[in-house]
């Protein structure tokens, strides 16, 4: 397992300094952040990692209520997926 696969948190908020990878997140949390750098408008979001991903799948309930607490009273929730496999 990559060393930076294991420090990578399983969910974090984006943001310009956010460890957000292609390799641990996906193509689309790593867009999302270089719109964030360029100062673009963009929502707030949080990117799950793949391994968080993969846990949930497994039936590993997240703890929903420190997930959204960045959003506070904000009511719009998206799902988006991101795949591992960038030709999926």
């Amino acid at each position: 397992m990559q060393k930076d696969f294991v420090q990578t948190p399983p969910a974090c908020l984006i943001s310009a300094t956010a460890p957000i990878a292609t390799a641990t997140h996906g193509g689309r949390a790593k867009c999302l952040q270089r719109l964030v750098r360029l100062d673009l408008p963009v929502p707030r979001t949080i990117a799950l990692s793949f391994r968080a991903v993969h846990g949930i799948a497994a039936g590993e309930v997240p703890d929903m209520t420190r997930r959204l607490a960045p959003f506070q009273d904000e009511a719009l929730l998206c799902v988006r997926p991101s795949s591992e496999d960038p030709d999926w």
